[in-house]
């Protein structure tokens, strides 16, 4: 009896040893970063696409950023008008 209950612990031990190996390898295989011309291709299509879209909307994002330092300007003034005149 405390030949087989032993022999059912080690191969226990080796199954959870093999368990644990497994998902150590699976993790390495889902977080492992390819590095090489693929990640070089995205970021030079991505930067492709940025331009093309800074060059369609160029018009309409310089008048947004002006807008948005005019607004930014005026909120600041009244907020330091409406400070100087609260103080006696």
């Amino acid at each position: 009896m405390n030949t087989v209950l032993s022999a059912l612990t080690s191969v226990r031990n080796h199954m959870d040893s093999f368990v644990i190996a497994a998902k150590t390898r699976m993790r390495d295989i889902a977080t492992r970063k390819h590095s090489g011309i693929d990640g070089i291709i995205v970021v030079v299509g991505l930067a492709i696409i940025a331009l093309v879209i800074i060059l369609i909307f160029k018009d309409q994002l310089k008048d947004f950023v002006v807008d948005l330092t005019k607004n930014m300007q005026d909120k600041a003034q009244e907020v330091l008008d409406s400070a100087g005149k609260t103080t006696p």
